[in-house]
């Protein structure tokens, strides 16, 4: 039986990652993450201790890595911001739109969980990779099927045709010549996919029968990432699994690139070659360190095993002297005492009590030998440089005291200055994952005559049309924003809002509207409830403005010529506001006029 071409290039990648070693330092790696730094290790009586040092710096990197505010920004290309004619106007509207569906986008896939996941990938087995697809189980809603999925993929399933750059795409177009995808799918999943297929492909049921004999449960797991993927149930057709191969690659025709698929098991074609419609690779990738001249970068924690082991390896046998010399020992004399026991509640027999020495000299306790100061400095020497060699110092890992704020912030900030080159190739993923969904919303959207989307704009939910006729034929550019997140800088953005609160520059309502969500239990009720009582407020005022002017009016308007008073009632009718405005300005010029004697005594003006 012939096997697929794509499996013969899958065993081809499986070849190049093997001599890089890279599933064993990946499933390496994820066991010292999991703080299983003693498997499969002899210890011969040395206690195994496991002082988790390399996962605390990798959540730490990660985090700080993760916890910027990142957010897409889509403009109209060839439109300038001052045009006002009516297309350029609705090409702004329209990549406004965009901009802020392209948050619901993430909601709906959970891509900030998405991210941190991925870049815990990362720093254990040295890339990010996500893979998006067109997800037609998903009612969109009048009638449509099918949005944007995506989810994460480990490094070691993905095999790129040049394995030389871990660039899949740039901003004109897809860089790598075919990229094939290892899933592990549910056996009667496959063959239920395949008979549709071949279905659709003429084959009669006798032909589909025998190529499904073909697709079998197999146990290609060893080249999971990590020791769990390598179990499986595998105890029958309905449980069993086998690896499914999506071959991509692009072809070049009327001017623009197309990306074609297939997907195929070890000996089955499961659908024959398409076009995703697609024109660039709908996979987003990102090396943690960069190799130069390989397409998979460098896990930081491949760099920390070593002093994890040595750290480890010391906390041990440090215990271990504990053990055997740490305490105090009883030596008593054997002539003497038959048998000894540490039970308070027990007298302790001596023999010949009289002889010399007495009953003090039958027994003592041997004073502990002191463990060496060189032991210990080292110790807490080694896992301190540990720590800033990896740019993790006490500052930041929340360690020192906080009895100098401002030191500590200007710390913090300094030991996350090595973490800008992992930072930009994360803005660089993003950026990528953009692209990626505005090629799905200019190839996919745009079948349909106007698309509705769901947006939230201001805090309030909208449902729109967007213009697909009009999107189908513009070009769009990307912009990433990125506003820097910490604890250290919400921590100062608070106390600023704070401080503008108490000095009433802003309103409380403003700052319920700015202070960070889960500091305020139901946010947006105590919002909506002082914004209605504001509401009132204004009115209860403006009635009782009103009210004021109308009796100043009451005494002005007769001083005032037959003109002006047809004029003010001719604002009052068709313009309320210059009404409000001449008003208040009849109103101070009357105040600053001098009032006759008779007005200005006491009981002055009467009748």
């Amino acid at each position: 039986m012939d096997r697929t071409k794509d499996w013969r290039q899958y065993q081809i990648g499986i070849g190049h990652k093997n001599s890089l070693e890279l599933y064993k330092t990946v499933d390496k790696n994820e066991r010292f993450y999991t703080k299983r730094h003693w498997e499969g290790v002899r210890t011969n009586g040395l206690p195994a201790a496991v002082l988790p040092y390399a996962k605390r710096i990798v959540d730490f990197k990660v985090a700080m890595v993760a916890s910027d505010r990142v957010s897409m920004t889509f403009t109209p290309q060839g439109v300038s911001d001052d045009a006002n004619d009516e297309l350029s106007l609705l090409q702004r509207k329209i990549a406004s739109q965009l901009t802020d569906y392209a948050r619901t986008v993430a909601e709906n896939t959970k891509f900030d969980e998405m991210n941190s996941n991925g870049l815990l990938d990362a720093a254990i087995s040295g890339d990010m990779v996500s893979f998006w697809f067109w997800d037609e189980s998903i009612d969109a809603g009048n009638g449509i099927m099918g949005d944007i999925n995506g989810h994460l993929v480990d490094n070691v399933n993905v095999f790129l045709g040049d394995v030389n750059t871990p660039e899949i795409n740039n901003v004109y177009g897809p860089v790598q010549p075919y990229i094939i995808i290892a899933f592990r799918k549910n056996v009667k999943e496959v063959r239920d996919e395949f008979r549709r297929e071949a279905e659709k492909r003429g084959m009669s049921e006798d032909e589909i029968e025998a190529e499904i004999e073909n697709i079998t449960p197999d146990n290609e797991t060893g080249n999971q990432a990590g020791d769990r993927a390598k179990i499986e149930l595998n105890e029958d057709e309905e449980s069993g699994k086998c690896i499914v191969l999506l071959k991509m690659w692009r072809e070049y025709r009327d001017g623009k690139w197309h990306i074609m698929a297939r997907r195929s098991t070890e000996y089955v074609v499961i659908r024959d070659t398409w076009d995703t419609g697609l024109h660039r690779y709908p996979v987003a990738w990102m090396n943690w360190d960069i190799r130069k001249g390989s397409c998979h970068g460098e896990a930081e924690m491949t760099s920390l095993i070593q002093n994890q082991v040595i750290i480890d390896k010391l906390a041990s046998m440090i215990a271990l002297w504990i053990y055997r010399h740490g305490f105090t020992r009883m030596i008593y004399d054997k002539s003497r005492i038959t048998s000894i026991s540490n039970d308070i509640t027990q007298a302790i027999a001596v023999n010949d009590a009289a002889s010399a020495g007495g009953v003090g000299a039958v027994a003592q306790y041997m004073q502990p030998a002191q463990l060496s100061a060189a032991v210990q400095s080292f110790f807490t020497m080694f896992i301190t440089l540990t720590k800033e060699a990896a740019g993790a110092n006490e500052s930041i890992l929340g360690e020192a005291a906080p009895t100098n704020t401002s030191a500590i912030i200007v710390n913090s900030k300094n030991a996350a200055v090595p973490l800008n080159n992992i930072k930009q190739r994360f803005y660089r993923y993003i950026e990528d994952v953009g692209l990626i969904w505005l090629d799905f919303w200019m190839s996919k959207y745009t079948q349909y005559n106007g698309r509705q989307i769901e947006i939230t704009r201001d805090g309030v939910k909208q449902v729109i049309t967007l213009d697909t006729e009009t999107l189908k034929n513009m070009r769009l550019k990307l912009r990433i924003d990125v506003s820097p997140s910490s604890p250290f800088d919400e921590a100062a953005q608070q106390q600023t809002l704070d401080n503008l609160l108490a000095q009433q520059h802003i309103t409380f309502v403003e700052w319920l509207e700015r202070v960070k969500k889960g500091i305020i239990p139901d946010k947006e009720g105590l919002i909506e409830a002082r914004t209605g009582e504001e509401a009132r407020r204004r009115a209860e005022n403006e009635q009782f403005m009103w009210e004021i002017m109308a009796k100043e009016m009451r005494e002005i308007e007769p001083t005032l010529p037959d003109e002006a008073r047809n004029q003010l009632q001719m604002l009052q009718r068709n313009d309320p506001m210059a009404y409000e405005e001449q008003t208040k300005a009849l109103i101070r010029e009357h105040i600053r006029q001098p009032r006759p004697y008779a007005y200005n005594v006491e009981g002055g003006g009467g009748a």
